[in-house]
């Protein structure tokens, strides 16, 4: 669970979570140097479960970092991990998600990401009107189900609150450091198995601002949403690619399959290439929108050149 000045709801989301049917798991706590009384709740938490463990980081690393942070610290530290999911600071958890998500992967040895139904609710836990879209590539051979991936894909957002093989986890770039990074996480874990959905409502994610995107895609523009969401996710310092989402999304497929895969394994050398111009191929509209950014910075930084040159 990463955290992050979410004290009104975190009571609720921790117990949820300790209240699941399936009871043999590990709740490791990281606080993004939160400001509010995450801490103080979380480790009152703590000592009445010893399920649960609390880590706060020195100073705010941001979304992605946090996230990062924590699958690399389950692997550590959890003697036998062979499930791993992240947790937000604000959701709730029905009481069987555990045990369904278990119970898909013990039966399903191809599937490397199980996810269920997700019902929007606002700031009080009102239901909002919304349709998540959902995606399955169960079934499906690795040609079908990487291409499904790149060309038809929805929903990363919600998918990626599921519950993963850890093994398989580990050999993608877990949270990639760019914008969308959920997106990516998809792309490069359809490589190594299949995606399932679980149809049934088991999740209810919270939305602060009781602004849910629905099944035609965010309320935002693609630049306002990457905008908005920057800051947010980088601690205040984004890398200077993640202006270009899109163009960034295919070199981190192109780099992390083809030119240095995790483990040194080339099996999927190929892939990398593929996938980046099936990705670009479908986000057309968005590439050509990194294009334009990209040539106004370039003229900025011409600009900027010429007028510093001595006259």
């Amino acid at each position: 669970m990463t955290l992050h000045n979410a004290a009104r709801f975190l009571p609720e989301a921790i117990e949820s979570l300790l209240n699941q049917t399936y009871e043999d798991f590990t709740l490791l706590a990281f606080d993004d140097a939160s400001t509010d009384e995450t801490g103080s709740i979380v480790k009152n938490y703590a000592r009445q479960d010893s399920r649960i463990k609390y880590h706060r980081n020195p100073r705010n690393l941001g979304m992605i970092d946090n996230h990062r942070l924590a699958f690399k610290t389950a692997q550590r530290t959890v003697k036998g991990l062979d499930y791993f999911g992240w947790a937000g600071d604000h959701d709730i958890w029905l009481p069987d998600w555990l045990r369904a998500h278990v119970e898909t992967l013990n039966e399903n040895p191809n599937v490397v990401l199980t996810y269920p139904l997700a019902v929007p609710i606002g700031i009080d836990g009102e239901e909002l009107s919304a349709t998540f879209p959902k995606f399955d590539n169960s079934g499906m051979n690795k040609s079908e189900r990487i291409r499904a991936a790149c060309l038809k894909m929805k929903g990363a957002g919600n998918m990626v609150y599921g519950l993963y093989r850890a093994e398989a986890l580990a050999k993608t770039s877990v949270f990639p450091r760019c914008m969308h990074s959920d997106r990516v996480l998809m792309l490069q874990l359809s490589v190594h198995g299949t995606f399932k959905n679980i149809e049934t409502p088991l999740w209810r994610r919270r939305y602060v601002d009781n602004n849910p995107w629905g099944s035609d895609g965010p309320v935002l523009s693609y630049e306002q949403w990457s905008d908005r969401q920057r800051p947010r996710v980088f601690n205040g310092n984004p890398p200077w690619y993640s202006h270009f989402p899109i163009l960034s999304h295919a070199w981190i497929l192109i780099f992390s399959l083809s030119i240095r895969p995790r483990g040194g394994d080339y099996v999927n050398l190929h892939w990398g290439l593929l996938m980046a111009c099936l990705h670009l191929s479908r986000r057309r509209e968005h590439l050509r929108q990194d294009l334009r950014i990209v040539a106004k910075k370039v003229l900025s930084k011409l600009k900027l050149i010429s007028y510093q040159l001595p006259r």
